[in-house]
Order: structure tokens, then C-alpha cells, then sequence
């Protein structure tokens, strides 16, 4: 409904207008009479009248000057003028005043409902624009709401294109992912891992005997396994594999790649334990153009698919496979026995029964050169596996430049690759034996003599780690069980008591000071210090001086 207020000094001409029409009928109520201008513009807060049907020639206030001020104080009332007169300044004034009509007494009556329909418009245009604006703004909330539910689909599905190989410039990539909520860091390197999907066993009541539980496991698995600092994509790409694209910054890149392959034994384990499943997995190399996807989806496939092990089990990266075509032969060779005898070498060997496994191994088989190299290749990973069920990182004793396979080939005779693998295994079990003797104490000095050193510098938890030839989350666990505190609190704790001899000195300068303790942002120096110090650089410098 629709409100107006009737203002006019003659009682009966207000009464004849009140009656004039059906006003029901126009879906208006008529909200207030008044005989004075006076009174109407006191109640206009009140009533908050559409339309004002007024009179121009009243005593004291007349028409023309209350719409004047209504125009100031409530500019959205739609004014009709009536009126004996038609003098030309009357009409020139309604003019003025946009009013939706100047009617001349007696009233016409369709002279009326004319200016009051004209009037109605206004409203009717504005109400339906006002419907027409929520209906859209429901529209586009539903829109919202859908695309928001299909959206871990439709990420599946872009993401899906890109492994595949379709051709999108970069630019619309980032573009696309952002649009999708995948939005991806300017320095971001990239890994593909392909899974390949147990056959669940019917045996197993409770688990639905679907390949496509399967696959809903395992993607589940990886989705709750993002952390700070790897971001993970799962999604199917055929009905019997489930690929992963693996998001991490550059910095660190070494670590996090180790953290991968913990994650992806770790899922290995909870699937053998959980369902009695055994996948087989292939990591591509990692690169940090989008337009390399395709590419990194070819790798981890081509590494999935090497036919490198004996059994089906396995975990290959496509850095080991690269360089050659390895061919694992079944002939002489039991390589459960193998990996058997390769435990218990670690568990309890010494330096003269590594000799002997390793002369037994090369010595006692009539096998050609490249067939030694694969043999001995395949026992290194048969070490790699074993340690990654230990949960012990590979970097202490498996680290270089040239990959595995490049540095096994370049010997050229039987003896060469005698005394390598020797050296490997002899590394690994002196690794093994010293992480089970708990005997840390030569490790945390070192880092301590680091930090002391080079505390001043750009030093991270990964540049400290690498000194000592460990991960930097196995290097921070032996830190931490040695000393109760972390690497970066102990780095944070040397600065900081550093900070505090430096402030000392009355001539120092806290963005100097900052520098010197390895702060290249002295807001940052400055939360830092008054964190561990419980004061600001300067409060403490002052009390410093004073005292």
C-alpha cells in the first residue's frame, strides 16, 4: 500500500477529496488531513506519506512554501498541487518544484487519479526496479551457492585439462586457477605423483568392493595431508589411477621433496594397514612452470609404469629412471631374500659382513656388466626403502649432484662397482648405527658452532641442516631432544642476547643493532626482541644507559 496525507483550509474541500475516488482501489491509504501547513510538516516524520495532495493558497504557510521545505527535509514525497487560481506564478512555482500535478478546484476527478497515477508511477517504476535488483542478487547468490558446491569438480576438471595437455597461455592459467580458489605463489614448484589403485579384494566385508572407494580413500588421504608447506591437489584420471599435483615454494625445495616421499610411505603403511592394500606410485620431476604439467603427468606415468621392481609395491621417482631403461632380472635372483638380507645386514652387521654380502652378490652370478649395474641399482633402492620404512631421511647418505644411476655408470669395471656399493652400505649401516646409539651430542655442537658463526647472516633452518648433511626436520628433532628447544629458538635466543650486548653501547642504533644480529626488517627485529626481552630495543637500551 501506498500513504497520503491531504493538507487544505477549506474542511470541505479536504472531505470532497478524501471521497473523490476509491482510493483502495489505487492501493493508497490516506494517512493524515490537516487544515494548516503547520501541522502536516510536524507529522511528515511520523506518517512518512508517499504522496501530499496540498492546497496552494493557505494562511500563514502556503503550498508552494511547505513543499519547499519538505523538498529539504524529505525530498522522496511526491507533491500534487490544487488550487482556485491558475495565476501564473502558482504554476510557474509547481513547475519549479517538480510536482506530479497543479489541479484547479472543483476537483475533476480524472484529472486527479491522473496526478495521482502519474505520481504512482514513480513508485512503481522504482519498486520494480527494486524487485527486478533482489531478484538478481538471488539469482546470483544461487549461482554462488552451486558454483561453490561443484567446486572441488570443477577443480578436478581444469586441473585434469592442464595434465592432459590442453593449451592455455600462463597468463589465463592463474587466472583460472585464482577463479577456481587455487591460487598459486609466484615461486612455486611443482610435482605430479601418480597412484596406481589397488584391486580391493572382495574378502574384505567391510570395505564396498569398488575400485572407486578406492580411489575415494586414497584422494581423502592426500586432501587432509596439506600442511604450510605443501599444498596437494588429488583427483582421478582414469578409473584405475589417482594422480596428485604437489604444490611447494622453491625455498626449502630439497626438504619438502623428502617430506613428500615420507608422506607418501606414510600412505602406503596406512593403507596396508587399514584395508590390507598395496599401490604402486610414480613422482615426476619438479618444475616451476605451469606449462611443464603435462609434462610432469608424462613422468610420474613413465615412472609409475617402469617395470623396476619385482613386485608391484613400489615407489619410483623419475630422476632414478631417467637415464636409462632399467631391466630387473628374474633369473638367480630372489629379491625378497634380498631385501630380507639387507635388513638384517642393518640390524646387526659390521664392515666384514657388508664385504661378504657384497662378494656373494656381484661375484657369484655369470651376469654381463649392465646387468651388474641394474642388480646393484636395484639393491640401492632396496637401502632407500628400507630406510623410508625406518622413517629415517635419505640426504645423510644419499646426496650429490649426479643422481644415483649417473654415478653408478661411470665405473667401468667389476672392482669400481664392487667398492662403491661397498661404501654405500657401509655409509648407511654407520648411518643406521648412529641414530640407534641416540649419540646426538657431536651434531647439536656443530649446529651451535654454526649458528654462533654465521648468526648474523640470512641463516635458515635448511642452510643450518645442510651443514650436518640431515633434513631439517630430522636435524630439529635431534636439536630439540638434546637441548628442549628448537633450532629457530635457539637461533632467535642468540640474536637476541647478541642485541642485547650491541644496545649496550650508548652510540648504537637499533636498525643498526638489527642488521648486525641477521634482521633484515627492523619491525621485525623489533617484535622479535621485545617478545624474548619483554621491552622495546630502545626502552632496553635507555635502562641500559641509566643504569
Amino acid at each position: 500500500m501506498y500513504s497520503m496525507v491531504i493538507v487544505d483550509d477549506n474542511p470541505r474541500d479536504r472531505e470532497g477529496v478524501r471521497t473523490a475516488l476509491d482510493w483502495s482501489l489505487l492501493e493508497i491509504d490516506i494517512v493524515g488531513s490537516f487544515e494548516d501547513a503547520a501541522e502536516a510538516l510536524d507529522r511528515m516524520d511520523e506518517l512518512q506519506p508517499h504522496i501530499l495532495l496540498t492546497d496552494v493558497d493557505m494562511p500563514i504557510i502556503n503550498g508552494i512554501e511547505m513543499t519547499k521545505r519538505l523538498k529539504v527535509s524529505h525530498p522522496e514525497i511526491k507533491v500534487i498541487f490544487m488550487s482556485c487560481h491558475d495565476e501564473f506564478d502558482f504554476v510557474k512555482s509547481a513547475i519549479d518544484l517538480h510536482s506530479y500535478g497543479y489541479i484547479l478546484k472543483p476537483i475533476d476527478e480524472e484529472e486527479l487519479r491522473s496526478a495521482v497515477e502519474k505520481a504512482l508511477e514513480v513508485y512503481q517504476t522504482k519498486r520494480k526496479l527494486e524487485d527486478e535488483k533482489r531478484r538478481l542478487q538471488v539469482e546470483r547468490q544461487d549461482m554462488r551457492e552451486h558454483f561453490l558446491r561443484t567446486l572441488p569438480q570443477l577443480q578436478e576438471q581444469y586441473i585434469r585439462e592442464l595434465l592432459f595437455g590442453a593449451a592455455y597461455e600462463e597468463t589465463s592459467i592463474r587466472e583460472n586457477l585464482d577463479y577456481l580458489q587455487l591460487q598459486l605463489p609466484e615461486s612455486c614448484m611443482t610435482q605430479v605423483i601418480l597412484i596406481e589403485l589397488p584391486e580391493v579384494s572382495s574378502q574384505h566385508i567391510h570395505v564396498p568392493d569398488t575400485i572407486y572407494f578406492a580411489a575415494y580413500v586414497i584422494k581423502k588421504y592426500l586432501s587432509q595431508s596439506k600442511s604450510d608447506q605443501l599444498t596437494l591437489i588429488p583427483l582421478s584420471t582414469s578409473g584405475t589411477e589417482v594422480a596428485a599435483v604437489v604444490l611447494y615454494k622453491s625455498c626449502g625445495a630439497s626438504n619438502l621433496q623428502t617430506a613428500i616421499m615420507d608422506l607418501l610411505v606414510e600412505l602406503k603403511e596406512e593403507l596396508n594397514k587399514d584395508y590390507q592394500w598395496s599401490v604402486s606410485i610414480g613422482i615426476s620431476s619438479a618444475s616451476d612452470q605451469i606449462a611443464d604439467w603435462a609434462e610432469l603427468y608424462r613422468q610420474a606415468s613413465e615412472a609409475l609404469h617402469a617395470k623396476f621392481y619385482t613386485d608391484d609395491d613400489h615407489i619410483v621417482t623419475y630422476e632414478e629412471i631417467k637415464s636409462s631403461q632399467v631391466i630387473i632380472f628374474d633369473r638367480n635372483f630372489d629379491f625378497a631374500e634380498l631385501y630380507k638380507q639387507l635388513r638384517e645386514l642393518l640390524a646387526q652387521g659390521d664392515s666384514e659382513q657388508v664385504e661378504r654380502f657384497v662378494q656373494e652378490l656381484l661375484r657369484s652370478h655369470k651376469l654381463r656388466e649392465h646387468e651388474v649395474k641394474h642388480v646393484v641399482f636395484s639393491v640401492i633402492h632396496l637401502l632407500q626403502s628400507i630406510l623410508l620404512e625406518l622413517q629415517l631421511p635419505l640426504t645423510p647418505v644419499f646426496t650429490g649432484e649426479l643422481s644415483l644411476w649417473e654415478e653408478l655408470s661411470a665405473h667401468k669395471n667389476l672392482r669400481e662397482v664392487h667398492s662403491w656399493l661397498a661404501a654405500k652400505l657401509t655409509a648407511v649401516l654407520e648411518y643406521v648405527n648412529r641414530l640407534r646409539s641416540g649419540s646426538s651430542g657431536p651434531i647439536v655442537e656443530r649446529i651451535k658452532q654454526i649458528i654462533g658463526e654465521q648468526y648474523h647472516e640470512h641463516l635458515t633452518i635448511g642452510d643450518i641442516a645442510k651443514h650436518v648433511n640431515y633434513s631439517a626436520i630430522h636435524a630439529n628433532n635431534l636439536f630439540k631432544k638434546e637441548t628442549g628447544k628448537t633450532i629457530f629458538d635457539y637461533l632467535t635466543e642468540h640474536r637476541m642476547e647478541r642485541a642485547k650486548e650491541l644496545l649496550r653501547d650508548p652510540q648504537s642504533k637499533v636498525y643498526v643493532v638489527a642488521e648486525q644480529v641477521g634482521y633484515t626488517s627492523k619491525s621485525h627485529f623489533m617484535m622479535s626482541f621485545k617478545k624474548y626481552a619483554g621491552c622495546s630495543p630502545t626502552t632496553y637500551k635507555h635502562q641500559s644507559v641509566l643504569s
